[in-house]
């Protein structure tokens, strides 16, 4: 059921929740948190932790631009759920998945039932958590996560995965392989000139200190240039920017080389589930991603030398180093095979 508010239509949380094929007397309260611009409620379902995150702005009322943006998200997920929610086969015990649908909910039914599941638990928000009056954002969450970052011989089965990503969701041809992996050595070089003579933002400088912190205990100077180029890639747009420049000089910018594309395919945006000896690849954070049909598709190497340039750095990061023309042989070897 949807309510019509405002002249647009927002789902029920209830109806949301049964869509997910979730028991809505088995969610829980499990975290929340507020970022920069959004509080988001994390619920449990049964042992699987963060199974519904409840998104909402840190502002009274929604504004155009931030519902324009939950409602094109709803937009994006509804078209991967579509392709991917059964899993396409990377091989016989791996899958390449996405089950994670999101909807924008109506204010009322949301903030009903989650009060009323505080209040059952004994759980507190802080006071102005409910001073908000607009719809929520209510996304089903993957099911755990192992990254590149943790675990790096799950390596291939991303690439792999985005080149399932790509196949299945419009590119047809390749871009000559050799050319692709002069494209990335090039981009690799910029950001090293530009990490030479840097003059980041506050924003860019606060990710750069986090993960810094977070990966460079040591204080290690050539460890903080890995981190510094990842950050760039994460923060800014200087890897698409130098894609479409590359793409435009080698008139390699073709209709068959474009797709749906994930618009932030660094490292840690594809998680590994494992049970036992199965593993599935999950995407995650779409938000940025592109291409869902007509002249909106975009160039796979938009995807895959982030993704390349980010495995290259948290490589490095984490003493076991791989070669962007291995990864990039990779997709290339797998995209013809499926």
């Amino acid at each position: 059921m949807y309510m019509e508010t405002n002249n647009r239509q927002y789902k029920q949380f209830e109806d949301a929740i049964k869509s997910f094929d979730f028991n809505i007397q088995k969610l829980e309260i499990e975290f929340y948190t507020s970022g920069a611009n959004n509080n988001v409620i994390g619920l449990k379902h049964g042992d699987r932790t963060w199974a519904v995150a409840i998104s909402f702005p840190k502002t009274e009322d929604i504004s155009e631009e931030k519902l324009e943006s939950f409602t094109r998200l709803e937009e994006i997920c509804s078209y991967l759920t579509e392709i991917f929610q059964n899993g396409v086969e990377i091989d016989e015990n791996n899958k390449f998945m996405f089950d994670g649908n999101c909807f924008v909910c109506d204010s009322e039914s949301t903030k009903e039932f989650i009060k009323e599941l505080a209040d059952k638990q004994g759980y507190e928000f802080p006071g102005e958590t409910f001073d908000y009056k607009g719809p929520f954002l209510v996304k089903k969450g993957a099911p755990a996560s192992e990254t590149l970052e943790h675990d790096l011989d799950f390596r291939d089965f991303m690439l792999k995965s985005l080149s399932l990503l790509h196949k299945h969701t419009g590119v047809v041809d390749l871009v000559d392989k050799e050319l692709v992996k002069e494209i990335t050595e090039n981009i690799i070089k910029e950001l090293d000139e530009e990490i030479e003579n840097l003059n980041p933002s506050e924003k860019v400088q606060k990710e750069i200190d986090k993960y810094n912190g977070k990966w460079n205990k040591e204080s290690d100077p050539d460890l903080r240039k890995h981190v510094i180029r990842e950050v760039l890639i994460r923060a800014t747009r200087i890897s698409e920017e130098s894609v479409s420049k590359y793409t435009k000089e080698h008139d390699v910018d073709l209709v068959v080389h474009k797709g749906f594309v994930h618009g932030d395919a660094h490292g840690g945006n594809f998680i590994v589930v494992q049970e036992g000896d199965k593993k599935e690849i999950h995407p995650i954070d779409v938000e940025d991603a592109i291409g869902l049909g007509g002249e909106e598709k975009q160039h796979y190497l938009l995807d895959l030398v982030k993704f390349a340039i980010s495995a290259y750095n948290l490589s490095r990061i984490f003493g076991s180093p791989l070669d962007t023309d291995d990864l990039i042989e990779t997709y290339y070897q797998h995209f013809d095979l499926i």
